[in-house]
């Protein structure tokens, strides 16, 4: 298996001991044959409840290989990140972050309304109504209402929030965290646009899909889902977005080099 297609490993500790031997992980279960799986088919990391005995160094040794590791509470919510030290590198990406530090907003400002629309055209097929969080939040609020009982708010927020942990490990493979700390610095928060315009088919795609689902889910069942989507629709969409950004200030810099080309010829 490649290193370059991503796997999540969830860990809930309260179940099972994780912890590094070798090249491996090797995960036991009480009452089972222990399981091992190599690091290197690891991208990402959930893990859930208390630590365990050896699982620092087990953590350690993912985030050596280029690892990303999530813990979460027994809830579901992050409470803390670990991210390898080194980055991977991308030519491509340091040239947008430079471009964008000599072009300024204007182009960005461009794309997330064009994204922010396209997000939304893919589940509606028109452009939303009035004010785009506000959209959204009615959107929300009648996606709620299609639950037959109580499960609808619980899932939805653990999706969200899985999205938000998947979205930073991708952005870290992909080393496009050069240009989230240029946007930062200038005041945008790119990942959180990026999260935004993923989430609106997501949840529309999980909210059709759980109401075939019986009414007492396993948490296994909806992680299925999830890891699902994370394998195809979700990258796919994000690397369009990522790529329109790239182009709308490359398209923007060659505009703005004709330009003081004219006035240089003009003079």
């Amino acid at each position: 298996m490649s290193r370059l297609e991503p796997r999540t490993l969830y860990v809930d500790t309260e179940k099972v001991d994780v912890r590094c031997e070798g090249a491996a992980l090797r995960i036991q279960r009480s009452g089972r044959a222990a399981t091992y799986v190599p690091i290197v088919r690891i991208s990402r990391v959930v893990i859930r409840g208390h630590s365990g005995e050896g699982l620092l160094g087990a953590c350690l040794a993912l985030a050596q290989a280029g690892a990303v590791i999530h813990f979460q509470t027994g809830h579901g919510q992050t409470r803390a990140w670990l991210q390898p030290a080194a980055e991977p590198q991308s030519h491509s990406v340091q040239e947008l972050s430079d471009l964008i530090d000599h072009t300024g907003l204007g182009p960005y400002h461009w794309w997330r309304d064009a994204q922010r629309r396209h997000a939304w055209s893919v589940v509606f097929r028109q452009t939303p109504r009035g004010d785009f969080q506000s959209a959204c939040k009615r959107m929300e609020k009648y996606l709620k209402k299609l639950s037959p009982m109580h499960w609808m708010p619980h899932e939805i927020e653990a999706l969200g929030e899985d999205l938000r942990c998947w979205l930073q490990a991708e952005l870290h493979r992909c080393g496009w965290h050069p240009v989230c700390r240029t946007l930062a610095g200038q005041g945008q928060r790119l990942e959180h646009e990026l999260h935004r315009c993923l989430y609106i088919p997501l949840l529309w795609r999980f909210v059709r899909w759980r109401r075939q689902q019986p009414l007492a889910l396993e948490e296994r069942r909806r992680l299925e889902f999830q890891e699902l989507q994370l394998a195809s629709p979700m990258p796919r969409q994000l690397h369009l977005h990522l790529r329109a950004l790239s182009n709308e200030y490359h398209v923007s810099w060659k505009l703005m080099q004709v330009t003081e080309d004219s006035e240089d010829a003009d003079e």
